[in-house]
């Protein structure tokens, strides 16, 4: 990792880098982004919370957008500490949908 890399927090929004060509992906589909919620082992949850990664990433591959609201952590959390998918309403930002495969990658994420 460069110097010029930031290291990623827990509560904080990251993102693929350009040059890792990491996507994450899900059954049926891909997300723009996750919330990172555990740094050892590092495990990163929808914002939505319907999907987990943790055994093919690593803190190389992304790069911090931001922190999160303190309601998405709360629900990010549940969805760690329960390994289920977590149905709670809340608002699910219009910047992180979760992309049909069908649906091509935005250039530069592959």
């Amino acid at each position: 990792m460069s110097n010029s890399t930031k290291h990623i927090e827990i509560g904080e929004l990251v993102e693929p880098t350009p040059e890792s060509g990491f996507i994450l992906r899900s059954g049926c589909g891909y997300y723009l982004d996750a919330v990172c919620v555990s740094l050892s082992p590092l495990v990163l949850v929808s914002w939505d919370a319907h999907m987990l990664w943790s055994a093919t990433i690593k803190t190389e591959y992304f790069r911090s957008k931001g922190r999160v609201a303190a309601s998405v952590m709360r629900r990010c959390k549940k969805r760690l500490s329960t390994n289920t998918a977590v149905s709670e309403p809340g608002p699910v930002p219009s910047t992180s949908p979760s992309l049909p495969i069908t649906q091509e990658p935005r250039p530069g994420s592959l």
